[in-house]
């Protein structure tokens, strides 16, 4: 059971598209939820449930910036939605954080996969979620971070005044 808001020209393509691979819901079942959705009840889970994950939202964030904020990393506020984009700083490639976020337990997204640009594209950000996770998970999460950014950081300020080495390329994709 769901629900769209779109043009009514592409809910009727939609609806059609529909009717070749379901054979309809149960029209109780449409009617209760119908109701539900009309009613008070509703409304207060809503306003509950915003409640709910802006809180962890604003976890995570004061949690950002008490471990990220020196070290030039920058994120989106979102207003809605259950995820948001950091940006690392530019002379990192964001999938060589993302492996040793990995390597210290966190799996997190590369962001060039969530947003307009091209996929190949790097744009320095990675996507981090905090629908599913608990307020001490996101506070755990960023401190592993704020370690693996900390660490690719001093890797490259090493490789900065060390002889230049070749290095094989590596790249993974996590699915969170």
């Amino acid at each position: 059971m769901g629900c769209l808001v779109a043009d009514p020209a592409l809910i009727s393509a939609l609806a059609e598209k529909k009717g070749l691979v379901d054979r309809g819901a149960s029209v109780v079942v449409a009617r209760a939820v119908l109701a539900y959705l009309r009613s008070s009840a509703y409304t207060r889970h809503l306003e509950e449930m915003r409640a709910f994950y802006v809180h962890r939202r604003d976890v995570l964030l004061a949690a950002l910036e008490r471990e990220l904020a020196d070290l030039g990393c920058s994120w989106t506020i979102p207003g809605a939605g259950f995820s948001l984009l950091l940006t690392v700083p530019t002379e990192l490639d964001e999938m060589e954080v993302l492996e040793e976020a990995v390597a210290n337990g966190i799996a997190v997204a590369p962001g060039r996969f969530f947003t307009a640009a091209a996929p190949s594209v790097s744009d320095h950000t990675l996507r981090l979620t905090f629908g599913d996770k608990s307020p001490s998970l996101l506070e755990e999460a960023s401190r592993r971070l704020g370690r693996s950014l900390r660490t690719v950081l001093e890797k490259h300020a090493g490789a900065a005044t060390a002889p230049s080495l070749p290095v094989p390329a590596r790249r993974m994709t996590i699915d969170v």
